[in-house]
């Protein structure tokens, strides 16, 4: 678990994402410091559903912020209003202290809060004991590679979480695929643009791509948004209707791809709107 600067943190009522499944009953209260990130708004849904009563404090401006605007306001309204779970974003945590076996945490600008427990959810260290006495090119704790999943070491491969590139399951999946075929003697490159990224919340999350944001500063985007489920059989037989679709595409793609089917559409219900070539086959 990576370290973060907070008083009081390295209480043992404090857990991490490595030992808070090691307890022994479901804690009343529980705290989720840095919640905001995939490992606590998942954790927090997780509790919430086993009956605890959750707090997220996470000190950017709104949860997921790596995921879409829109996916994370619409997660966070879902995880208050529907959840039940209560999050406090652009806060900062002062302190930790314990008391009556209940830890009182002070928050930056509001009242403290009084919990069973903490969940400490800051994102994960790699644990480097593995490589011995080789000496990688490190990057702030974790070991430097190239788009080629290349080491600084010629002919070794570091794919996944100890990169630190991307530490999640999809991400870590694909980099491995890479290294395997780079470590046989191919020159593949990564492309995280179409790797999945998954939240397993309630609701779930799911996207592939740039978000809109960052589509935005790159292409000129035309944005397509088919909300709620109601038209889904599995949402409504799940009575979960609640949610959204959305696509982004490069506008000229877009047109290229609609005005294709446009024509094409013409030359199958219409051969005299369509032109002909000389062996009296339409073409588009």
């Amino acid at each position: 678990m990576a370290n973060i600067g907070i008083k009081g943190i390295e209480n043992p009522l404090v857990l991490t994402s490595d030992n808070i499944f090691n307890i022994k009953e479901i804690p009343k209260t529980l705290l989720i410091i840095g919640g905001g990130g995939v490992i606590g708004v998942e954790l927090a849904s997780a509790f919430k559903s086993f009956g605890s009563e959750v707090i997220i404090v996470e000190l950017m401006d709104r949860i997921v912020p790596n995921m879409d605007r829109e996916i994370s306001e619409f997660l966070k309204e879902s995880l208050e209003e529907k959840g039940g779970i209560k999050i406090i974003t652009s806060t900062k945590i002062e302190e930790i202290k314990e008391e009556n076996n209940k830890l009182t945490v002070s928050i930056d600008g509001q009242d403290n809060l009084i919990v069973d427990k903490a969940l400490l959810s800051i994102g994960r260290a790699p644990d480097l004991r593995a490589i011995g006495e080789i000496d990688f090119e490190m990057v702030n704790g974790r070991i430097k590679v190239d788009e080629y999943m290349e080491t600084s070491q010629n002919g070794i491969y570091a794919p996944g979480d100890i990169n630190g590139i991307k530490m999640l399951a999809h991400a870590a999946s694909k980099m491995g695929e890479i290294a395997a075929k780079n470590a046989l003697g191919h020159r593949e490159k990564i492309n995280f643009n179409n790797i999945p990224h998954a939240i397993y919340t309630m609701p779930e999350v799911g996207t592939v791509g740039l978000t809109e944001e960052k589509a935005r500063e790159k292409y000129d985007i035309l944005v397509g948004k088919f909300p709620p489920f109601v038209g889904n059989g599995r949402a409504l037989a799940s009575g979960q209707t609640r949610g959204f679709v959305k696509v982004i595409a490069d506008k000229k793609i877009w047109r290229n791809i609609r005005s294709s089917y446009n024509r094409y559409w013409c030359c199958r219900t219409s051969k005299r709107s369509c032109s002909s070539n000389g062996n009296g086959n339409n073409h588009i």
